[in-house]
């Protein structure tokens, strides 16, 4: 799972191109096909607010010849307006990791198509690439970017899933990164299988999942996650745990990331988890980091 994310939702494009985009819209998921049961959306015009952030793109772009070329070929940091992205937890490739697919919405249209796909490709060989317009491209695993091709207009796409776009009705779309999932049962029994008897929440528990990260100078980082569990009882089982475990931040942070700092509660069958970190403790553990 962790290598899926990780390569399809960033290592596939933004790391080449150093991807930026405006405000959020669902529109990309119009293009995710609706076999999809974790979607999500990066803002990472509002990434690229942070003056750490931004300085290391700009200064890696100028580093890497492919990247220099793809903004010869109009596409660039500056081009790049949305990004969306979604994955199938039912299917894997290669039996190991599932299906993934990154939707990437361009400011203008891109003539030499066959160019971009060549020099994204040299890093990213496993990875299929199309563009459904010139202005916009589906990157991902073979079957994923195969069945994106095939929509139209939305019809099919992630968008259409009710079950899945009412989960994603509860996050964060203005924010700097959201995610929502629905939780397959078949996979559902597979976690619950796996998690050994010292685990406080077992897979088949988890119903779905909203994930949402925020950033801005004023408010430092907030984090809130909703995990949607089989019931009530179940979420006042775990809070007294995770309340227990709020002290392993301190610790881990060398005592900057206080208990305060991280709220437990419940709404219903909901356990909500909200990180709230200010500017000034980020630049503290960044100095930290950046001294070791």
């Amino acid at each position: 799972m962790r290598k899926i994310l990780i390569m399809v939702l960033l290592v596939a494009f933004a790391a080449i191109v150093g991807v930026s985009c405006a405000k959020t819209a669902d529109s990309g998921l119009n293009y995710v096909p609706g076999s999809a049961s974790v979607v999500g959306q990066i803002d990472v015009a509002k990434l690229f607010t942070i003056k750490a952030v931004k300085d290391g793109v700009t200064e890696n772009e100028g580093k890497d010849e492919d990247v220099v070329e793809l903004k010869k070929l109009g596409v660039s940091s500056e081009t790049v307006k949305k990004v969306s992205f979604g994955l199938d937890l039912t299917k894997t490739v290669k039996g190991k990791d599932p299906e993934g697919i990154v939707v990437i919405e361009l400011t203008t249209a891109v003539t030499d198509q066959a160019k971009v796909i060549e020099l994204i490709k040299k890093k990213n060989p496993d990875l299929a690439i199309q563009f459904i317009s010139g202005t916009i491209a589906v990157i991902g695993t073979p079957e994923m970017v195969a069945a994106a091709a095939r929509l139209k207009a939305g019809a099919g796409s992630a968008s259409k899933n009710t079950a899945l776009m009412a989960v994603a009705s509860k996050a964060n779309k203005n924010g700097l990164i959201w995610i929502a999932a629905t939780i397959p049962a078949d996979q559902l029994k597979k976690l619950g299988e796996k998690a050994g008897p010292d685990v406080p929440l077992k897979g088949d528990q988890v119903k779905d999942l909203v994930l949402g990260a925020d950033y801005s100078d004023a408010a430092g980082l907030s984090l809130n996650i909703a995990l949607t569990l089989d019931a009530e009882a179940t979420v006042d089982e775990l809070i007294p745990k995770l309340e227990q475990a709020k002290g392993m931040a301190a610790m881990f942070s060398g005592g900057k990331v206080t208990a305060e700092m991280i709220t437990v509660g419940k709404k219903g069958t909901a356990l909500t988890l909200t990180v709230a970190i200010p500017k000034a403790v980020l630049d503290e553990l960044a100095a930290a980091t950046n001294s070791n």
